[in-house]
C-alpha cells in the first residue's frame, strides 16, 4: 500500500533529531510524566483523611479529584495541541509544569471543597500541556518504526509515577502521622495529608526550567508554515470519522477502567480489607510499577514488531484481547474481598488494560498528517480524560453513594464499572479494525499520491499516510 510503503522508507532513518537530543527529550518527558501522575495520584491514598478534614463526601471528593482536573485537562489538551503544532513546545512545557506544580501545592492548603475544586482545575490545565507536546515532538524526533515503543515508554512512566505516588504518599502519611517530624516548622500546624501534598509538589516547581533546554528539531519553522490549521483537520477527521470515533472511545474506556482502579482501589483496600495507608501504598505501588511498566513496554515492543511484519492494526486487536481476558478476572477478584485477589486485580489491570494506552497515542499519530499530530493527540486526550479522570471515578463514587449507600460497597461499584466498560472497549476496537482496513485500502487506491488528503496538508502530510 502506497502510504505504508512511504512510511517504511521514512522508517529507515532515526528521525529529525540528533541522538543526544532524543535522549534528553525522553529523559525529560519521563521526569515530567512521573511528576504529573504523582500529583494526580497522591490524593487517592488519602481519600478518607481529606474527607474528614474538609467534611466532604465520596462524590464531592471525586468531583474535586477528577472532574475539576478533567475540565481543563481535556479542553486545555485540545487547545494546547493546536499550539504545539505551531509554537515553541519547550516554552509551553515550562509553563505547564510550573502551573500544575503550584496548583498541586495549593490543594494541600485548601480549607473547603470549593478551594480544592479550583486548585484541581489548575492542576488539570497545567498537565494538559504534557501529552500534546510529547506527541508532537516525538513524531518529529523519532521514525515510525520506533514511535509506538517511544509512546509506550512515555506511558510506562505514567504508571511508575502513579505507583511511586501511592507508595511514597502512603509511607509519608504514616510516618508524618506517627512521628510529627515538622512540629517545629511552619508545616507543624498542618494536617499530615497536607504536608504530604506540599512535599510531593516541590519537585515540579524546582525542575520545570529544564524544559527550556529542549531544542526544536531542524525544519520546525517550515512545518509551522505548512500546518493546515483546524478547518482542514476537521475535514480530515470527518472523512475518517468511524475510525477515529471507535479508536478514541475504545482506548478511552480502557483508561477509564485504569483510572477508576487508581482512584478507588486504595480506598477499597483500606475500608474493606482493613489495610493501612502504608501497606496499601507500598504493595499497590509495587504492583503498579512492575506490572504496569512490564506490560506497557511489552505492549509497545510487540506492537512495533507486529507492525514491522505487516500487521498494521496490531495495537487494536492486542488491546481488545487484553480487555477480554481482564474483565472477568477483575470482577471476580474485586468481589472476593481478599487482599491477595485485590492486588492480583491491580496487576491484571495494569498489564492487560493500561499497557495499551501508549500504543493508542502512537496509532493516532500514524493515521494523522504530520503537522496535525498535536491536534490528534489533543483530541484523543480530550475524550480520554473526560472518560478516565471524570466519568470513571465519579461513576464509581456515584454507585457507592447513591445506589449502594455504603462506603463499604466501593468494591462492588468498581466491579460493575470494569465489567461493563472492558467488553464494550473490546467490541469497539475490534470493529475499528474494519474501518482501518477500509481507510488503508482507500489510501492505497488513490492514483495520485496524496489526492485523498485535504488541501492544505501538503506533501509531508501525504508522505505520512
Amino acid at each position: 500500500m502506497r502510504e505504508f510503503a512511504e512510511n517504511d522508507r521514512r522508517a529507515k532513518g532515526d528521525g529529525a533529531g540528533s541522538a543526544g537530543q532524543r535522549v534528553y527529550f525522553i529523559a525529560l518527558m519521563i521526569l515530567f510524566q512521573l511528576l504529573s501522575k504523582g500529583d494526580l495520584a497522591v490524593l487517592s491514598i488519602m481519600v478518607d483523611d481529606v474527607k474528614r478534614d474538609l467534611a466532604i463526601s465520596d462524590f464531592q471528593f471525586s468531583a474535586a479529584q477528577s472532574l475539576a482536573a478533567m475540565i481543563f485537562y481535556a479542553i486545555g489538551g485540545l487547545a494546547l495541541g493546536g499550539l504545539a503544532d505551531r509554537h515553541a513546545r519547550n516554552r509551553i512545557l515550562y509553563l505547564g509544569v510550573t502551573i500544575w506544580s503550584v496548583a498541586s501545592a495549593a490543594c494541600g492548603l485548601a480549607t473547603n471543597f470549593v478551594q480544592l475544586f479550583v486548585a484541581r482545575i489548575f492542576v488539570g490545565f497545567g498537565e494538559a500541556s504534557l501529552s500534546p507536546c510529547f506527541g508532537s515532538l516525538a513524531s518529529d524526533l523519532f521514525s515510525p518504526k520506533r514511535l509506538l515503543t517511544v509512546m509506550s515508554v512515555f506511558s510506562a512512566s505514567a504508571v511508575v509515577g502513579g505507583g511511586l505516588a501511592l507508595a511514597l504518599g502512603g509511607l509519608l502519611l504514616d510516618w508524618i502521622t506517627a512521628s510529627h517530624p515538622f512540629h517545629a516548622t511552619i508545616m507543624g500546624s498542618l494536617a499530615p495529608w497536607r504536608v504530604v501534598v506540599l512535599l510531593m509538589s516541590l519537585p515540579g516547581i524546582l525542575f520545570a526550567f529544564l524544559a527550556l533546554f529542549l531544542r526544536e528539531p531542524a525544519g520546525r519553522g517550515a512545518a509551522r508554515r505548512e500546518d493546515a490549521g483546524w478547518t482542514q483537520y476537521r475535514h480530515y477527521v470527518r472523512s475518517h470519522l468511524g475510525l477515529f470515533v471507535k479508536v478514541i472511545i475504545g482506548f478511552s474506556l480502557l483508561s477509564l477502567v485504569n483510572q477508576a482502579m487508581l482512584s478507588w482501589g486504595p480506598a477499597y483496600a483500606r475500608r474493606v480489607l482493613g489495610l493501612s495507608a502504608g501497606e496499601v501504598g507500598s504493595v499497590i505501588g509495587q504492583v503498579t510499577i512492575f506490572g504496569g511498566v512490564g506490560g506497557t513496554l511489552l505492549a509497545g515492543l510487540l506492537t512495533d514488531y507486529l507492525y514491522g511484519k505487516g500487521h498494521r492494526d496490531a495495537c487494536l486487536w492486542l488491546a481488545a484481547l487484553g480487555a477480554i481476558i481482564a474483565a472477568p478476572l477483575a470482577v471476580i477478584g474485586l468481589l472476593a474481598n481478599s487482599s491477595i485477589a485485590f492486588f492480583a486485580v491491580a496487576a491484571v489491570v495494569q498489564c492487560l488494560v493500561y499497557s495499551h494506552i501508549g500504543p493508542a497515542f502512537g496509532f493516532i499519530q500514524l493515521i494523522t498528517p504530520p503537522h496535525a499530530r498535536g491536534k490528534s493527540t489533543g483530541l484523543l486526550l480530550l475524550v480520554l480524560i473526560f472518560a478516565a479522570l471524570g466519568f470513571g471515578p465519579m461513576i464509581v463514587a456515584g454507585l457507592t453513594d447513591f445506589a449502594f449507600r455504603s462506603d463499604l460497597a466501593v468494591g462492588k461499584s468498581l466491579a460493575i464499572v470494569i465489567g461493563a466498560c472492558l467488553p464494550l472497549a473490546a467490541f469497539l476496537l475490534l470493529s475499528a479494525r474494519r474501518d482501518f482496513r477500509r481507510w488503508s485500502d482507500g489510501q492505497a487506491a488513490v492514483p495520485v499520491p496524496g489526492a485523498a488528503v485535504p488541501a492544505g496538508f501538503g506533501d509531508a502530510a501525504r508522505a505520512s499516510l
